[in-house]
């Protein structure tokens, strides 16, 4: 990830758009998810748990 700052650019301003980037990017979701290790049945039960709370809440908003 690369930030370039131009002539006459605050670095608060290079570094908000520094910020942004990794947003955008998922950086900081990807170091999170990282951090730990989690097993791959784990994983499997997370996104299936995540699915259902996603569909119960497509059905309650109609």
């Amino acid at each position: 990830m690369e930030v370039i700052v131009k002539d006459n650019e605050p670095l608060e301003v290079a570094i908000k758009r520094f910020r942004r980037e990794c947003s955008r990017a998922g950086l900081m979701k990807e170091i999170r998810r990282r951090q730990n290790y989690t097993k791959p049945s784990e994983e499997r039960r997370m996104a299936a748990m995540k699915a259902r709370r996603k569909l119960a809440k497509k059905a309650r908003r109609g």
